[in-house]
Parts: C-alpha cells; structure tokens; sequence
C-alpha cells in the first residue's frame, strides 16, 4: 500500500486501535535453503499516529535521564505515521501494539499457499520464530508500507493470497 493511502485511512484514527494486516517475505537459513517461497502475514489491532514524546514513558524515562529507543537512521516523511529509512529510503508506517489485550495472528505462506508454521520452521531463522512479549506501552516498530496489504475496522484471518 502506498504511504499516501496508509495516511488516508489513519489520518482520522490517530492513536485509536486500528486493524492491521502486513505481509513480508520471510527471513531463512542461508545453510537450509527453502524449495519455495515463504511470507509471514499478521493481522493484528494496533495504534497509528501516535506522538511518543507525549506518551508518559518516554517523559518518565526522559526525566529520569535514560535514553528512548528514538529514530535509529530514520526521519520522519509525514509525522506521526511514516519513517524513511536513511539507508534504503524505504517508506515505513510507525506502530504500536493495541491498548487492549489483543494478540496478533500470524499466517505462514509457502508460495501463497496457506501452511503452518511447522511446516517451514526448518528453513526459518530463529528470530522469525520466537515469541515477543512486550510491556504495555513499552514498545514500537515499523512495517514498510510496501507490505501494509490491509487497514479498517475488522480484517477477517487468514486473508487470501494478495
């Protein structure tokens, strides 16, 4: 989806759980090399738009003089919702996890065919595996628009091949 669009559809939701469904190509062994190619899609509830440096956590961490996460080789290309990697100039959209105890869903591809993980946990990199848990408030990542593939109010799992 491109930058413009992802803005248009959060544009009046900023900081309001939204919806969100990402695919990407998935990162695997160089020594195992899979047969056929592998994509990662979760669909989740999520939160756009928002301005960290007015979320209590970052001022908390702040005035006790610890250092926040920060940009890390990116600006801002239209603030609060999407990045530009300084390296690549990739175009990323700024999320964090819902204020609800929502989970993310995670679909496994095998070229565009729905799998499960079990069946290409052997070509996978550990780190596509593992489980990340995260503090309430605590914690915000970037997706390329480019694998933003849906954004509304209810996205029905798993979606068909895009």
């Amino acid at each position: 989806m491109n930058a413009l669009r992802i803005v248009q559809e959060l544009a009046d939701r900023g900081g309001q759980n939204v919806h969100v469904a990402f695919r990407r190509e998935a990162k695997t062994l160089k020594t195992n090399p899979p047969p056929f190619k592998i994509e990662k899609q979760t669909v989740g509830v999520f939160r756009a738009g928002i301005d960290y440096e007015n979320r209590s956590a970052v001022a908390e961490k702040r005035e006790a003089g610890i250092e926040t996460q920060g940009l890390k080789g990116k600006t801002w290309e239209l603030f609060p919702y999407i990045l530009k990697s300084e390296a690549s100039g990739k175009l990323l959209l700024r999320l964090n996890p819902s204020s609800g105890e929502t989970r993310s869903t995670v679909q496994w591809f095998a070229n565009g065919q729905p799998v499960t993980k079990a069946e290409v946990a052997p070509y996978l990199l550990s780190s596509e595996t593992a489980e990340k848990t995260v503090e309430k408030g605590e914690f915000c990542f970037d997706v390329g628009c480019e694998n933003i593939v849906a954004i509304g109010e209810k996205i029905e799992t798993p979606l068909a091949y895009l």
